[in-house]
């Protein structure tokens, strides 16, 4: 199964059970998760020495993928 095919069951189990909307298109959802991932990564250095912030370290990280799946499921809830 590709990605596509699994992100579009989960967002049709959540539209089947009224937590998510009924437009978002898989492929999108996927666009933004893949666009919000790697521009992190790759502008982790730069954004490092503009903010001052260690973006690589554990915290950072899992401090952004909390941030990631807030937006991500943000867009796909009703």
């Amino acid at each position: 199964m590709s990605i596509i095919e699994a992100l579009a069951r989960v967002l049709a189990r959540g539209r089947r059970d009224g937590s998510f909307r009924a437009d978002p298109d898989p492929v999108d959802v996927h666009m933004a998760i893949s666009a919000l991932g790697f521009f992190n990564v790759a502008n982790q250095h730069t954004f490092g020495i503009i903010f001052q912030r260690a973006l690589g370290a554990a915290g950072d990280v899992a401090r952004r993928r909390a941030l990631v799946t807030d937006i991500i499921l943000r867009y796909v809830q009703r």
